[in-house]
Formats: structure tokens, C-alpha cells, sequence
């Protein structure tokens, strides 16, 4: 998981009080840093400069043993390549986009060592992808990383690899994506759903959806102060 902000300082304020994340300089230098929970790297977060065009968002990163290929499937199978593949980290690392336009990253190598899922607190538990074209990009990511969907409830549905569920996709109506487009969607571990709510509000965030459930754990849809989005979900 990586986020890119308008101020470090501003948002690591904000993830130390709604997780409890400890922060270190990232060891390629620059104005990256890397947050861990419990001694455990969950994500990395860095400076947007002021001449850049884009929002403050958080990216997903899938794992690939090699980049340069799974670009190359990404155009073949209709997506695009924005950045990439580049050296990075001892690795390599893309910035690509899904036929419906949701962004995320390629890792390869030691960019690809990844970051804790768990499920204690503070810990990248789920990602769901949130479009209006689940039935168009559903055969791209089956070609570009041999991941399958199966319908689970009214609008959503289950991606696995080999049968195990590694992430979900929610058909979401169109004006629901208004100024955002499609998108991946991580979800944070909390304990306590609404004491997180709070807390976030308190912290300078806001919520885009309320706390609900469902058949699964119950989730919130939430922005940091700089405006990106990210989901808390409480398990158990």
C-alpha cells in the first residue's frame, strides 16, 4: 500500500491517532516514510510535489515476478500503463490502469516485499474494487494475473487466485463514482467500528458512508484531511 499526500507531517499526525502507526524515513531517502504497525511495515507514505496534478489517494500494489511482462498483458488485455516499469526499491515497480480506469501499482523483486496483513488494528485487511463495469474488466484481471470472480451477494462478487479469495469487486452505479471513477478500495482493521469513526472525525477525516455490514463485516468508507479515500473494517 502506498499513499501519496499533500504533507507528510499533516497525515502521519492523522494515521498515528486513528491506528496507532510508528513512522521511519524509508531507506531510499527522499520525504518517503514507512509506517508499521506492532513492528509490522503496513504501508508507505509520500510527498505529492507542488507541480503535480494528481490527488492525494492511496494505491494497491499487486505482487508480479516480472513487471516488464504483466505491463506488456496489461496493454494486451486493455488496460493501460501510465508509468513503467521502472527500477525502484531494489526492484521494479508500474503504475497501470484496469479497462474501467481504476489505478494500481506492479511490484517485482524487493519492491515487492509487501506489507502486513494480519488483521491486528491498523493492518490492510481487504481491497475491493469499486466499478460500474464489473462484467468488462473481470476477463482483464483473469488474463493479466489468472484471478477469477464468483458472485457472492447482489452487486458483489468474490476474486480468488487457486481458489483462494484475495480481494472483491462491487458494481457500483455510476453516479456513485462521480469524481473519483473506478477504483480500488483498501480496507484498514479496527476494533471497535464506531470508536474509529469517531476518532477519524476528531482526527480532521470525514466519512463518504456509514458504518454497515450486511452479510460480512461491518465497514466505513472514510477521507483522510487530504482527501483520500480508504475504508476501516471491523472483523470478529
Amino acid at each position: 500500500m502506498s499513499l501519496k499526500a499533500r504533507g507528510t507531517t499533516a497525515t502521519r499526525e492523522f494515521y498515528q491517532g486513528l491506528f496507532g502507526w510508528e513512522f521511519r524515513p524509508d531507506r531510499a531517502g527522499g520525504t518517503r516514510v514507512r509506517a508499521f504497525a506492532d513492528g509490522e511495515a503496513v504501508a508507505d507514505i509520500s510527498t505529492l510535489t507542488g507541480h503535480h496534478r494528481s490527488s492525494p489517494a492511496w494505491t494497491l500494489y499487486l505482487a508480479t515476478d516480472a513487471a516488464d511482462l504483466t505491463a506488456d498483458l496489461v496493454r494486451h488485455c486493455g488496460g493501460t500503463v501510465a508509468v513503467g516499469p521502472l527500477a525502484a526499491d531494489g526492484g521494479r515497480r508500474a503504475l497501470v490502469a484496469d479497462p474501467g480506469g481504476a489505478v494500481f501499482g506492479l511490484c517485482q523483486g524487493a519492491a515487492r516485499s509487501g506489507f502486513a496483513g494480519t488483521g491486528a488494528p491498523g493492518t490492510p485487511v481487504w481491497s475491493e474494487l469499486v466499478t460500474h463495469q464489473a462484467r468488462h474488466v473481470t476477463p482483464f484481471y483473469q488474463c493479466v494475473f489468472g484471478l477469477t470472480a464468483t458472485h457472492a451477494a447482489a452487486g458483489r462478487w468474490t476474486v480468488s487466485r487457486d481458489g483462494v479469495p484475495v480481494a472483491g469487486l462491487v458494481e457500483a452505479d455510476p453516479d456513485r463514482l462521480t469524481g473519483r471513477g473506478a477504483h480500488w478500495l483498501t480496507h484498514f482493521a479496527v476494533a471497535d467500528l464506531d470508536a474509529a469513526v469517531r476518532r477519524a472525525h476528531a482526527l480532521g477525516g470525514r466519512s463518504l458512508t456509514p458504518p454497515s455490514g450486511g452479510d460480512g463485516p461491518r465497514s466505513a468508507v472514510l477521507s483522510d484531511p487530504g482527501g483520500a479515500v480508504f475504508a476501516v473494517r471491523e472483523d470478529g
